[in-house]
């Protein structure tokens, strides 16, 4: 049987992070991992994505929810939602390196088929669209 991965929520990191942050004394993040049942390398991980800005919204003591965000975004005259009226098949996955681009291109398509821009909260969406065009074919 294959191990299954374990999933935190970005607040659970967000409050590791910053617990590990505040501990100054030799042994004490190792003792904090150990009783969290984690590894230096998911501090090295979250880390790394506080700095590029992917646990920004969410502090351990409270913060923007996206929720929030999205709210004001919403209220916004400029902002519209499109309805999904692309298929797969129209969403240009020809040029898809990894499940994780499936979605990727497909929000990409329905933007560019509307002539909209299309607004993430994921920052890896626009390196991994580079190789994509502007509009489906």
């Amino acid at each position: 049987m294959q191990a299954k991965r374990r999933s935190f929520t970005a607040k659970y990191e967000a409050r590791i992070l910053a617990e590990a942050d505040a501990r100054t004394r030799p042994g004490e993040v190792g003792e904090l991992l150990r009783g969290e049942g984690l590894y230096t390398s998911h501090l090295t991980h979250w880390r790394k994505q506080r700095k590029d800005g992917a646990l920004k919204l969410v502090r351990a003591g409270g913060g923007h929810s996206a929720v929030a965000i999205l709210t004001r975004l919403y209220s916004s005259p400029r902002c519209a939602s499109c309805p999904d009226s692309i298929s797969c098949t129209t969403a240009g996955l020809g040029r898809v390196a990894g499940r994780r681009q499936v979605t990727d291109a497909h929000l990409a398509s329905l933007a560019a088929s509307r002539d909209c821009r299309l607004a993430t909260f994921d920052r890896s969406i626009k390196a991994s669209l580079k190789c994509f065009p502007t509009r489906p074919n």
